[in-house]
């Protein structure tokens, strides 16, 4: 067990959070102060050792990226007002590139591929036409589509976007694809009528892990056929209109040989696709010790970081139980058991004379929200702090209006963990934010702890529009809720409501939110006074540390120890 305590002079980040960009994309460089209030400071950054932006009372500082002159190394200043003490920064380096371009080519006959150099964050747009025809798009899903199967001739281009605003490429060059008659009939040969395959693609899996079954139609709309999955020649799943199915292994006997089927929803004609064998074995062993680790963790909070030291700062909500395990890198697949659980109660000594809240009330927000948190107690001067996923802790407001703080569009960089600090120093509670991209779906639940006894309802909700039907709701990573409904409803939660939730819609999967609830039973009270906990004060911060302990000799790893 660690606390540790540190203090950065300042901290530059950028968003997005890319050391690669292209002309006519933007970026945004935020310099955070670890004292006082951000109006305290004035704020410049320099590139290359030399003055960018002048001394100003903006932490942000948003970028049009017009030359390939702005690459470099970017590091920005603070200066007190009062006292004109300066503090300088890490240093971000800024890679920028002419006009991107794509490139193609063939993967066999009836492949495309379309690439940006190597980065993961593009995705792609697919163009046909056919001779004296307007071109239209085509693929236009939400996936990546960096690689397509060609089934018509035609003359075909393609462009990668990424970022928000969105960035295009310049199209790429044209390229025709002339099916004859030989070459239809050979590909009427290789092609399956469905496709079965499996997310992550591994042929062996353990009690604990996770798959996903997609079942692909090579004919029609997804929404044109209804899905099923047969497992060793029986019918394991029932036909439904969900072309993916996610399974947790909770035993052996879920080995097996797995088929889907597609049902034409016009014709009720049926395809059948390939088998899909997988076995599914107990609790893994690891052998040896010459391998890199990541690190897994068990925790009461939406906070579950890879690495090997989990660092938070104590607040009552992250009281609970923690857990972790280790993973190689090279073999995901093979992990270690869970460790001994350890149980930690922050107290609150200074009683909450003030409070946070949030509006919208709720914990998931899309990229084009607007946020308001509101700080409310006995003070007349407030500061907004934040504890990101990435263990940094900053003052974060881009308008304060007296108590409140106005997010005007949020980024992802917002997602962490807020509270509010009074002048005299007082101490709010603390509310999970998390920022999902307008295009997914979030879970809309409670930005505060519910009460015991409370009701309680849980939606799904698109940018645009809550979602009234077909929804899936998973309560720590088990399928709860499997109907026609569209919300998740509790009219008295009790403290076994407690846990990790989501919802699934049209194969869009929210993040999962931690919902917590006050006891207020007397049995209740009664159970967390009989279980062993350490007791912290809300101001620690804390840090857990998970450690493989291998046997003599390195026989086997055995279970890690918080």
């Amino acid at each position: 067990m660690v606390w540790l305590c540190w203090i950065l002079d300042a901290v530059l980040t950028i968003e997005p959070n890319w050391s690669s960009f292209f002309i006519g994309e933007f970026v945004t460089f935020m310099c955070d102060m670890n004292e006082g209030a951000d109006t305290d400071w004035k704020y410049k950054l320099n590139k290359d050792g030399r003055e960018f932006v002048h001394y100003n009372t903006n932490k942000f500082y948003r970028l049009p990226i017009t030359s390939t002159s702005y690459s470099g190394e970017y590091q920005c200043f603070g200066s007190r007002k009062s006292s004109h003490d300066t503090e300088s920064s890490n240093t971000v380096s800024v890679t920028v590139s002419g006009k991107s371009s794509v490139f193609y080519h063939f993967g066999g006959s009836v492949t495309l591929t379309c690439s940006v150099g190597s980065s993961a964050e593009w995705k792609y747009e697919w163009f046909r036409r056919i001779q004296n025809t307007n071109e239209v798009q085509i693929k236009k899903d939400d996936q990546p589509n960096r690689v397509i199967r060609v089934s018509q001739g035609g003359i075909y281009r393609c462009r990668g976007i990424r970022g928000d605003p969105v960035y295009y490429t310049d199209i790429s060059a044209e390229v025709s694809i002339e099916i004859t008659f030989r070459l239809l009939m050979v590909w009427l040969c290789l092609i399956l009528d469905a496709v079965l395959t499996i997310e992550p693609n591994w042929s062996r899996f353990f009690i604990g892990e996770v798959v996903t079954f997609i079942c692909n139609i090579n004919e029609g709309a997804d929404t044109d056929w209804e899905y099923k999955i047969k497992k060793d020649g029986q019918e394991f799943i029932p036909y439904n209109t969900h072309k993916d199915y996610k399974l947790k292994f909770t035993s052996a006997d879920q080995s097996g040989k797995y088929q889907c089927s597609g049902r034409r929803k016009s014709s009720h004609d049926t395809e059948s696709s390939n088998t899909v064998s997988v076995t599914v074995s107990g609790k893994s062993s690891i052998n040896g010790d010459d391998t890199e680790w990541e690190y897994e963790w068990r925790t009461p909070s939406s906070y579950k970081p890879k690495r090997e030291i989990l660092t938070f700062q104590a607040f009552s909500f992250n009281g609970g139980d923690y857990a972790c395990k280790g993973r190689m890198k090279n073999a995901p697949q093979f992990s270690t058991e869970w460790s001994d659980s350890f149980s930690l109660k922050v107290s609150d000594s200074k009683s909450h004379q003030t409070s946070l809240t949030v509006s919208p009330d709720r914990v998931q927000h899309f990229t084009s929200d607007s946020v308001s948190l509101t700080c409310e107690g006995n003070s007349s001067e407030w500061r907004v702090k934040k504890f990101t996923e990435d263990s940094r802790l900053n003052s974060d407001c881009w308008t304060m209006t007296g108590s409140t703080c106005n997010i005007s569009y949020m980024l992802k960089s917002h997602t962490a963990v807020y509270w509010c600090e009074s002048g005299s120093g007082k101490f709010s509670n603390a509310v999970n934010i998390t920022v999902q991209d307008d295009k997914d779906v979030i879970l809309v639940s409670p930005a505060h702890p519910v009460t015991e006894g409370d009701p309680v309802t849980l939606v799904c909700k698109l940018r645009t529009k809550s979602i009234h039907s077909h929804v899936f709701f998973y309560k720590n990573d088990k399928l709860i809720q499997n109907d026609s409904r569209g919300e998740l409803s509790m009219s008295a939660v009790s403290k076994s409501d407690e846990g990790f939730y989501k919802c699934q819609h049209s194969g869009k999967e929210s993040p999962q939110s931690w919902m917590p609830v006050k006891c207020m039973s007397m049995m209740c009270l009664t159970n967390l006074c009989t279980r062993p906990q350490w007791i912290l004060n809300q101001t620690i911060i804390m840090a857990l540390k998970c450690r493989l302990s291998p046997l003599i000799h390195g026989i086997k790893k055995k279970k890690k120890k918080s």
